[in-house]
């Protein structure tokens, strides 16, 4: 499965407290959106690896602005998964940002 990708403009972020954290969420389509990773612009070629590094078993949706690309992740299919993704999400980090 692909990550679904829209303009920052047609979701509705919002901010929520979550294990004593203030989080950032968007809601798009009657579903949660839990923030994932933030890239500028330049990274696109980042964000979309890291994107499609998720999205093979669960919904992702990358948001696209003027100034940033934002990688999301449903509530619903994280709550099933939570320890992997936080474990993957440093693994993916890792293997994004090496020089290799």
């Amino acid at each position: 499965m692909l990550p679904i990708i829209v303009h920052e403009h047609t979701i509705h972020p919002f901010n929520y407290y979550f294990q004593g954290d203030i989080c950032q969420g968007m809601s798009f389509h009657k579903k949660l959106y839990r923030l994932l990773h933030s890239f500028e612009v330049e990274q696109q070629l980042y964000a979309q690896k890291f994107a499609c590094s998720f999205a093979q078993c669960r919904e992702i949706i990358v948001t696209v602005s003027e100034q940033h690309y934002r990688v999301w992740i449903d509530l619903s299919s994280e709550a099933k998964a939570q320890t992997q993704s936080s474990k993957r999400v440093k693994q993916q980090e890792a293997l994004l940002y090496d020089p290799v």
